[in-house]
């Protein structure tokens, strides 16, 4: 007996998308339609559909295809189920285990270079199951590494994205800014130019830990009203799974200008193998897992985002909005922009108290790692 397949599946499964490598959406009449079907739907329960899009709920999927799948629908749109034998990223099936860290099994894509938590624990997560919750607790150990880093390294990525963007800039955002102590560093290094500066938080610590930055906002990017020029996400996507740092790549695209750069600082797969490997920590720092620029790049499909890397650095990269429909310029060495940086941009790491430090700091940190 042939399945009746939901029409919302249909409309789906046949519209076009860009393809990736493992993964293809075929046609109505493929062979693969079924195994479509099976990601699309959730396990032993119900398709659960969204009431914007105008979708009937309680459509039965049927038991025997659905046995080890499950998906949630979000913001009205499928995603993909994270399956066991393949990447959660690139959905390559040349994965290995890594090792084992305080009880949570941590595997590596040996496509794309992906290190990522067992994909039952992703799944939980994009639940609403948290291994170590942002309480606190959390913040109280987080606070003094937050005010280490706002005052030193973030300061060096600022300085240095400035360098990169090829646009003039007006709004710099700091996507996961947590207490916002960088706005407190950028106010006291560049007074003349704070108000260019802007941080965004999902999970703030508590009031009288925070920033009193007028520029400080509690939410997501999606929230803000504005659209940036440059931004920085410093160790903030080592906690989000692949349909998380999906939708802060969207919200980027949406809240971004053509030609605006945004700096990643979190530690690579390089960072985790050859130098750091207790930078995989789910209990005490939720450091779930480790992207690599082949895996951010899997998570742009459809979008108008650049991935980057910055050679000689292994804890850093850079994501780029282009026009639509210009190609990625993936080969470039985003460094060799440190001689033809926007004059207009350089003038705000010149201040007129504090000097020309920043603009110093820019320059010798891109021109320093090789």
């Amino acid at each position: 007996m042939q399945p009746i397949w939901p029409q919302p599946f249909i409309s789906w499964a046949v519209s076009p998308v860009e393809s990736k490598e493992g993964w293809r959406v075929p046609s109505r009449n493929s062979s693969e339609l079924l195994s479509c079907y099976c990601r699309w739907v959730v396990a032993d329960r119900v398709i659960r559909t969204d009431k914007m899009m105008g979708w009937h709920a309680g459509i039965a999927a049927p038991a025997a295809l659905v046995a080890s799948f499950s998906l949630p629908i979000t913001q009205g749109r499928c995603s993909m189920a994270y399956l066991h034998n393949e990447c959660p990223s690139c959905q390559s099936g040349h994965i290995e285990n890594l090792r084992e860290v305080e009880g949570y099994r941590y595997y590596i894509c040996r496509t794309c270079r992906f290190i990522f938590i067992h994909p039952a624990i992703l799944q939980d997560i994009d639940g609403g199951r948290t291994i170590r919750a942002y309480d606190p607790d959390y913040w109280q150990m987080e606070l003094r590494a937050a005010k280490e880093r706002s005052y030193s390294v973030a300061l060096a990525r600022i300085a240095e994205v400035i360098y990169y963007t090829r646009i003039p800039i007006n709004n710099f955002i700091d996507i996961g800014t947590g207490p916002g102590y960088v706005l407190d560093s950028l106010r006291l290094y560049l007074p003349s130019h704070a108000d260019r500066f802007h941080g965004v938080e999902m999970f703030p610590p508590p009031p009288e830990f925070r920033t009193d930055h007028r520029n400080y906002r509690i939410g997501s990017l999606g929230d803000l009203d504005l659209c940036f020029e440059a931004g920085m996400c410093m160790e903030v996507i080592e906690h989000l799974t692949p349909r998380m740092l999906r939708n802060l790549l969207e919200e980027i695209s949406a809240k971004s200008k053509p030609g605006a750069c945004f700096i990643f600082n979190s530690g690579l797969p390089d960072y985790v193998l050859n130098e750091d490997p207790a930078y995989l920590d789910p209990v005490r720092r939720g450091h779930i897992v480790s992207w690599s620029v082949e895996a951010v790049r899997a998570q742009c499909g459809g979008l108008d985002l650049t991935v980057l890397p910055i050679r000689g650095k292994t804890w850093a990269f850079i994501v780029e909005r282009r026009d639509i429909g210009t190609a990625a310029r993936v080969a470039e060495d985003i460094r060799n922009r440190v001689w033809s940086a926007l004059p207009e941009n350089l003038e705000i790491l010149v201040d007129p108290v504090m000097g020309s430090v920043l603009k110093v700091l820019g320059h010798h940190t891109i021109l320093a790692f090789q």
